[in-house]
């Protein structure tokens, strides 16, 4: 719980995008699961699961603030929530269940972990160009400023 304590300064360096991100990236190591012989190896790696879930759910309600009006941002939480645990855990059990059941847990668990890697991937390649079109978009701002200002 430690991160809970430092995550204001950490939403303040990396952003609560990034955060997404991250928890995107550790659960990634689903894809290990299908590569484990022993089921007693499992536990080091759900230790990466309870990291990416906080990491998520810190990324999740900071992003609810940020983005609702004051006046919304209960409901947004609460749409989120319901959202997470009741709408993709639907879905996810329905997909997973069919995969496993028609190609093996081994499959299912390579198919999370490309997915996870390549949205993540994805999302931040969005990211990047996001970033770049504001700093395109300040420098034509800059440069406006500058020619009405003569």
């Amino acid at each position: 719980m430690p991160i809970l304590y430092a995550s204001k300064w950490l939403f303040y360096k990396i952003g609560v995008r990034s955060f997404f991100i991250l928890s995107l990236l550790s659960y990634v190591f689903y894809f290990a699961f299908s590569l484990m012989r022993e089921p007693w190896l499992v536990m080091g790696f759900e230790l990466a699961n309870i990291f990416a879930y906080l990491l998520f759910w810190l990324a999740v309600m900071r992003y609810c603030e940020e983005s609702a009006p004051v006046e919304m941002q209960a409901t947004t939480k609460g749409i989120a929530g319901v959202l997470h645990f009741n709408i993709a855990r639907i879905g996810a059990s329905m997909v997973g269940g069919y995969v496993m059941n028609n190609y093996g847990g081994r499959t299912a668990y390579q198919m999370i972990g490309y997915i996870c890697l390549g949205y993540a991937v994805i999302y931040r390649t969005d990211l990047v160009i996001q970033h770049l079109l504001k700093k395109k978009a300040g420098v034509w701002l800059k440069r406006d400023k500058c020619e009405t200002a003569i």
